[in-house]
């Protein structure tokens, strides 16, 4: 955990899953995320993506990893998305606790 100013301790994942920074691409059906994180520790942001995508189908999402680019992680979403909703769900997946 560690100590915020003026706020309660946190956990780290929450801090790392919020400089991700996951975003929905609208035109790719794609969730990406910030690139500085995963140049930092690549294997900490590809475990955080698989609890991305986890929570999405738990959800009802079809979601998958998408390691076309080797630099940059996505998820890829099925075409039936509703990305109003996939947006809505990354961001509570994003302020999660758990």
């Amino acid at each position: 955990m560690t100590e915020l100013p003026g706020h309660m301790t946190e956990p780290l994942h929450r801090e790392l899953r919020r400089a991700m920074r996951p975003q929905v691409d609208r035109l790719s059906a794609e969730i990406w995320f910030a690139d500085y994180p995963f140049r930092q520790d690549p294997d900490a942001i590809r475990r955080q993506r698989v609890s991305l995508i986890a929570f999405l189908v738990a959800h009802g999402v079809a979601a998958e990893a998408d390691d076309e680019l080797a630099n940059s992680p996505a998820i890829q979403v099925g075409p039936e998305a509703d990305l109003d909703r996939l947006a809505a769900l990354v961001a509570k997946w994003t302020d999660s606790p758990d």
